[in-house]
């Protein structure tokens, strides 16, 4: 599945957040989007699930306008992970995640056996089947967005748009995530902080900054010192591991 944004501006409050902005994410391919707080990133994502709507331009899945199809259509297509996630009612963890199969559901149809399996498959890969039968208000944050992932996977798409997937996780919950996505080999479009993983994990990224992308290209093409230093306002070094050929970036204190 090929995802399309084609000069898309998206307003709130009759503010520009995101101008005339193009995207291009292959079948397949981990993208990666990039930037400071307020730079438009999950405002672009909100779009591309329909939370949003672009002032202008288009969003396409293929080559199928994105506005064309009904939600349940985009939604057997396009999985999401958000940021937040509240329930007022006292879900349990296996009832969230069945939430995921509802785009595949005919209307007043119930839950079958493939449902459960596929519900306790998805669990399994985030590392929550034993929480299954707990009520998903008691988790923690970094329970709760695992199970929220569990729940896109449960939708078996060929796309998956997450807006900061490692928030609240702690540093091998974040890995899992990371590595169990890019395994999927669908299309991922990722909002991420951390500079790190996305030069670890990403494909290709986009650099946005006041809502227009300043760079695009391999990692390595976008995450220089200079670039890093130019859009965050901020001192970086760049460190490459010899023995393993990845890089880091290192972030340097305005002190001294």
């Amino acid at each position: 599945m090929q995802i399309t944004c084609d000069r898309l501006t998206i307003e709130l409050g009759h503010t520009e957040i995101v101008r005339d902005l193009s995207l291009k994410a292959a079948p397949g391919a981990f993208i990666g989007v990039i930037g400071p707080n307020g730079s438009g990133k999950s405002t672009l994502l909100k779009c591309i699930y329909r939370v949003l709507k672009a002032k202008s331009g288009c969003v396409y899945l293929n080559e199928e306008e994105l506005e064309s199809l009904t939600y349940k259509e985009s939604a057997q297509q396009l999985g999401v992970v958000t940021q937040h996630n509240y329930y007022n009612f006292d879900f349990k963890v296996s009832e969230v995640v069945l939430m995921g199969r509802a785009p595949h559901k005919k209307q007043m149809e119930r839950d079958n056996t493939e449902d459960y399996a596929i519900v306790y498959d998805a669990l399994g890969k985030v590392d929550m089947y034993d929480f299954k039968d707990r009520v998903f208000s008691t988790l923690s944050g970094g329970e709760q967005q695992r199970i929220i992932l569990a729940r896109a996977l449960a939708q078996r798409t060929k796309c998956l748009i997450l807006d900061e997937p490692t928030n609240h996780l702690d540093i091998k919950h974040q890995l899992q995530i990371m590595e169990l996505s890019k395994k999927l080999g669908v299309t991922v479009v990722a909002a991420l902080h951390d500079l790190n993983i996305a030069a670890t994990y990403c494909d290709y990224l986009y650099m946005l900054k006041e809502g227009q992308v300043v760079a695009e290209g391999l990692p390595r093409k976008v995450l220089t010192e200079e670039i890093i230093g130019s859009v965050y306002d901020i001192r970086a070094k760049i460190i490459e591991d010899v023995e393993t050929s990845m890089y880091h970036i290192a972030y340097l204190p305005n002190i001294g």
